[in-house]
């Protein structure tokens, strides 16, 4: 029977469907029947030659038609079964860096997604903080803390000493005022402005190169100490595209 075009009759059609295969009424259940559709299914990886035109097709055929899960909440049980399935290596993006979603080509970077999502936050009470805070209260405080005592070798981010090792002699407050006026004060992951710290893209205080010399805001400065062979290769890959862009 083919989905009715009114609202009203289509919501009552996909809770009579729902109804129709809930639980152990699903054919999918039966031993059987799930057994044939892994077989059908092994060795063949879901794909879809236009992602893009597939998913506008399935959005204008939705469009006006209420959802199915309209007012409804997964259960306990659910969430936990989809938790579950992407743990770990399970997860499709699973060991992926999203460099598409770093830096300037955030979505949210964008004043109108930005805009968007203000709107929608506006007067809402945010309280999950409140929840975290009293479930740690105590519990990282002192000898509590898991990191508590390790110093030099012993630190989670400890790279060798380098924090220690000199400076070059071209590390003066000229050159350091030279980088920031070719930034133009900017920080060049987040965008915020002013910002003073010169960072070191390939983390070697003696390489006097000012190409791998950029300016970041004191957060940031921070946060790209750790994980470090990632955010050399992220900045890296930002100069290459610059070089190219400008030949």
């Amino acid at each position: 029977m083919p989905a009715p075009k009114d609202p009203i009759k289509y919501q009552e059609w996909i809770r009579k469907l729902s109804e129709k295969k809930k639980g152990d009424k699903n054919p999918a259940k039966r031993p059987e029947v799930g057994k044939k559709i892994s077989e059908k299914k092994k060795g063949k990886p879901f794909h879809c030659k236009n992602p893009e035109e597939r998913a506008k097709k399935i959005s204008e055929k939705l469009k006006g038609k209420p959802s199915g899960m309209k007012g409804k909440h997964h259960s306990e049980k659910t969430k936990k079964g989809f938790s579950i399935r992407n743990k770990g290596e399970k997860n499709p993006m699973y060991g992926k860096k999203r460099f598409d979603m770093i830096g300037d080509k955030n979505p949210v970077k964008r004043p109108e997604v930005a805009k968007k999502i203000s709107e929608k936050l506006k007067g809402r009470k945010i309280t999950w903080g409140d929840k975290i805070s009293k479930a740690k209260k105590g519990k990282c405080t002192g000898d509590k803390n898991p990191i508590y005592g390790r110093k030099g070798e012993k630190a989670p981010n400890w790279q060798g000493g380098k924090s220690f090792e000199p400076y070059g002699a071209y590390w003066t407050e000229e050159y350091k005022a030279a980088i920031r006026q070719r930034d133009n004060f900017t920080c060049q992951l987040c965008g915020k402005y002013p910002a003073f710290d010169v960072h070191h893209i390939d983390y070697d205080k003696k390489n006097p190169d000012p190409e791998m010399k950029i300016v970041l805001c004191r957060g940031c400065n921070v946060k790209v100490n750790f994980n470090r062979d990632y955010w050399k290769n992220y900045f890296l890959q930002k100069i290459n595209e610059k070089n190219r862009q400008t030949l």
